[in-house]
């Protein structure tokens, strides 16, 4: 009744927080998802024959080495590992930023037997991170062409900011 009641608490949670939950299982290669991790990848709620290769092969290749490489490392670190990486979705061909965090877990021998995480869909935050940073280009590119002095300060006077004129 408890472990029943802690698990419905869980899903809410992660459901709330918008978190896919996932598990791969080293010696078989299955791969156990969350219906909204699922959904965040591009397929199938209710497909339940999922493998390691269908995660990988997701991953955009110029991404693959370094979010792997902090699965490795984790794995002979025996921490937590945390990644950022891009996806291209299966049902629609989008691309999605994803954070996952995951470790491994040992048997009695010490050795991997899962690799359990979560995995989030960053792709508004990092696309508000792009959006911010053309405007800031934009504003640069403005401010350097007036004639005028422009200059920003912090509350103590340091300049943070000023534009080409001022060197003129």
């Amino acid at each position: 009744k408890n472990l029943r009641k802690t698990t419905e608490h869980f899903q809410i949670a992660t459901t709330a927080a918008e978190v896919g939950t996932w598990s791969l299982d080293l010696s078989s290669q299955a791969l156990e998802w969350s219906g909204l991790h699922k959904r965040m990848w591009g397929y199938d709620e209710n497909r339940s024959d999922l493998l390691y290769e269908d995660w990988y092969k997701v991953i955009l290749s110029e991404d693959k080495e370094a979010a792997f490489a902090e699965v490795e490392k984790a794995l002979t670190t025996k921490t937590l590992y945390q990644a950022t990486y891009r996806i291209r979705r299966v049902s629609d061909g989008e691309e999605r930023w994803i954070r996952s965090s995951g470790q491994y877990f040992y048997n009695a021998a010490g050795e991997a037997v899962t690799l359990t995480g979560v995995s989030i869909d960053i792709t508004q935050e990092k696309k508000a991170g792009i959006a911010l940073i053309e405007s800031e280009k934009r504003f640069r590119l403005l401010a350097d062409s007036m004639p005028q002095h422009v200059w920003t300060a912090d509350a103590k006077g340091n300049l943070n900011y000023f534009n080409k004129s001022v060197f003129d």
